[in-house]
């Protein structure tokens, strides 16, 4: 998955670019696949105030770039 995707399955799906972490709350993510890494993430960028980004880990450099994946901000 090259980021995280809001009503993933459906004809609304989207890729989202950035979300903070409260807002993970609020996304419904089956806890079956990339609830778990988003939350994670979320927690990760809430208790240390830095960046989170979830990408394939391919796009490693892209991720630094900032022009790939989803950036989860505190």
């Amino acid at each position: 998955m090259d980021g995280v995707y809001e009503d993933f399955g459906t004809s609304r799906t989207r890729r989202l670019e950035r979300i903070s972490a409260a807002e993970v709350q609020d996304l419904n993510l089956d806890p079956g696949s990339m609830g778990p890494k988003v939350a994670a993430a979320a927690h990760f960028a809430q208790t240390t105030g830095a960046l989170a980004v979830i990408d394939a880990l391919g796009e490693a450099e892209a991720m630094l770039a900032g022009a790939a994946g989803t950036r989860i901000v505190p």
